[in-house]
């Protein structure tokens, strides 16, 4: 600028150069963030960043706070990083709400002494390092009974804390007769029938499940053994051939013990069937049951010889025409056979 003088009649005059000197006093901003997301097992977290409209300047960063500050450093100035070298462990959270989001306050100080604080949330991410499992030597055994589909339900573990599992039929014998559902709930596609015999006319079913979090998997093998319900009961049939299935009439001869058998079939696949004889009070035609007896199988015979001559049968005990009553049961159904000798 120049600047004159006079003094009415008489000028001068002097060109002044004016340089402006920089003061510092802005204060910094950071341009890294505030919300960084990581991996677990991983130290570093960011590199500190902030921008300062003085020119030339620059800045310092310091951990000043947070209710995390305690876990962090700053490595080579700029390098905000876990104290701990094996950083942060998703399924074992260290940070104070044990939630996986660590909080430290970092400030940056520029040469003029000026500062601004930012708040840092770190968020931890879940690494799939683990393989799901379903333990117990991976192997299991069931004993559903028949006419219904549900088996068990066979859960895998996965010490990922987020691992998503999907369950799925691999493998066995008879993978074809299961489906298996969310949280590794198997079942049979129809509900079995004991009588069909299936899985290869046994009743025992292998299955082999496996399970899977996207990157690892594991398996198992389900042995499952049908059970026998008692729905059926015993029958004894058309033993004389008459059409009839609750009589029949047999012809020994006189001085042997045996009269014939008098076996009962049962649709149960597994029914145990036990016989006896009734007395005449249990069942009136019974009326002979005193001379009687009956062994496994339904094998009915006298207890001693009969002499044909020594008529002891009827309701006077001189008859050689006898009556006698089998009962079979398989433990909760009952049939009977009345036998004329």
């Amino acid at each position: 600028v120049v600047i004159q003088v006079t003094d009415g009649a008489n000028t001068d005059t002097i060109t002044v150069t004016v340089t402006v000197q920089d003061l510092n006093d802005e204060t910094p901003a950071f341009t890294s963030s505030g919300t960084p997301s990581i991996n677990e097992n991983v130290r570093n977290v960011l590199t500190l960043a902030a921008s300062d409209t003085d020119a030339g300047d620059s800045a310092t960063f310091a951990i000043t706070g947070g209710a995390d500050s305690e876990l962090f450093e700053i490595d080579g100035g700029t390098t905000l990083r876990f104290a701990a070298a094996a950083g942060a462990n998703y399924e074992s959270p260290g940070d104070a709400g044990t939630n996986n989001e660590y909080v430290v306050v970092v400030t940056a100080t520029d040469t003029g002494a000026n500062a601004v604080a930012q708040t840092i949330t770190i968020t931890i991410q879940d690494v799939n390092e683990f393989s799901p499992e379903f333990g117990d030597g991976d192997t299991a055994t069931a004993t559903p009974n028949e006419n219904q589909q549900a088996v068990g339900t066979y859960a895998a573990t996965d010490a990922d804390g987020s691992a998503t599992q999907t369950y799925s039929v691999s493998g066995g014998a008879d993978q074809a007769l299961f489906s298996v559902a969310t949280g590794g709930v198997l079942t049979f596609d129809s509900a079995p029938n004991y009588e069909d015999e299936i899985c290869g006319g046994d009743n025992s079913c292998v299955v082999v499940l496996q399970v899977t979090d996207g990157a690892n998997t594991d398996t198992i093998t389900v042995t499952v053994n049908l059970q026998d319900v008692n729905e059926f009961s015993p029958v004894f049939g058309d033993a004389d051939g008459d059409g009839e299935s609750s009589t029949a009439t047999a012809t020994p001869n006189e001085n042997q013990q045996a009269v014939g058998t008098y076996a009962a079939t049962d649709a149960d696949g597994s029914a145990t069937q036990t016989y006896s004889i009734l007395t005449a009070e249990q069942n009136a035609a019974s009326v002979d049951h005193d001379l009687f007896s009956v062994a496994g199988g339904g094998v009915l015979t006298f207890q001693a010889s009969p002499n044909y001559e020594d008529a002891g049968c009827g309701a006077g005990d001189n008859s050689n025409t006898c009556a006698v009553v089998i009962q079979v049961t398989d433990g909760a159904n009952t049939d009977t056979i009345t036998v004329t000798v």
